[in-house]
């Protein structure tokens, strides 16, 4: 599970494990946990949809209900 995606997570991820675990990490995910509504917190999540490869297991986002 990731705590919150902020923008640029998927190359962070791949930054700090480099490219061979990070990838597996990244396509290994099974859920995102979104803990509020600010950007910095959720901005990432279609970058990190976008690095996972075609075959990934399903990929739960979880979060705070709709704004209002």
């Amino acid at each position: 599970m990731l705590l919150d995606a902020g923008e640029g997570v998927a190359g962070a991820i791949t930054r700090y494990l480099g490219p061979d675990v990070g990838a597996a990490a990244v396509a290994g995910l099974r859920a995102v946990w979104i803990s509020h509504h600010h950007p910095d917190h959720m901005l990432g999540v279609p970058g990190l949809l976008a690095a996972r490869p075609k075959g990934s297991p399903p990929l739960a986002v979880v979060g705070p209900g709709a704004l209002r």
